[in-house]
């Protein structure tokens, strides 16, 4: 019993000490808000109010770290929304990496679709005209009609076909001489 009311009692300095460094803390971030760099005569008047809520001088010292910190923190993100310096260097959030990246890989995608549809339009077609697609039919022409304008009823094959000089003259076989 003795030791739950020790554990109680310290539990409850804890706290209170706890309170009277966030008091501190909130007067600090008052003081700094007003004015910084803060004065000698502010900074005594601090020194007076940490001495009356009891509070040691690392816990102070940390307090017043963070409160400069998170000051010069906002101020340095006040100064680049006001007027951006070429100096600066500005580090993306991984959010903004990934939608840049996304966009990109977008951009690829369709300059790549762009693309394959340009060479396929302004590639001339005998550059193809060997390639057989992979289950593709083919296709046989008709071939193309003469120039001669009437076309002459043939028998069934039964005669054969004249010489009338019109056709296109064939070579035929002489024998090679040996002298």
């Amino acid at each position: 019993m003795v030791l739950l009311l020790r554990v109680y009692r310290i539990t409850t300095e804890i706290e209170a000490y706890q309170q009277k460094l966030q008091e501190y803390e909130q007067a600090l971030n008052q003081a700094i808000q007003y004015e910084y760099p803060l004065k000698e005569e502010i900074r005594e008047e601090l020194k007076r109010y940490q001495h009356v809520l009891e509070l040691g001088e690392e816990d102070v010292a940390r307090t017043e770290e963070k409160l400069v910190r998170q000051r010069e923190a906002n101020q340095y993100h006040l100064n680049l929304s006001q007027s951006p310096n070429q100096d600066t260097l500005i580090i993306p959030t991984h959010k903004t990496v990934k939608r840049i990246t996304m966009r990109l890989q977008l951009v690829i995608i369709i300059t790549t679709f762009l693309g394959s549809l340009l060479v396929g339009y302004y590639l001339p077609y005998e550059c193809f005209s060997g390639w057989k697609l992979p289950y593709s039919p083919s296709i046989t022409l008709p071939p193309k009609p003469t120039d001669s304008g009437a076309s002459e009823p043939t028998d069934s094959g039964a005669s054969e076909p004249t010489d009338s000089g019109a056709s296109e003259p064939t070579e035929t076989a002489k024998p090679v001489q040996n002298k």
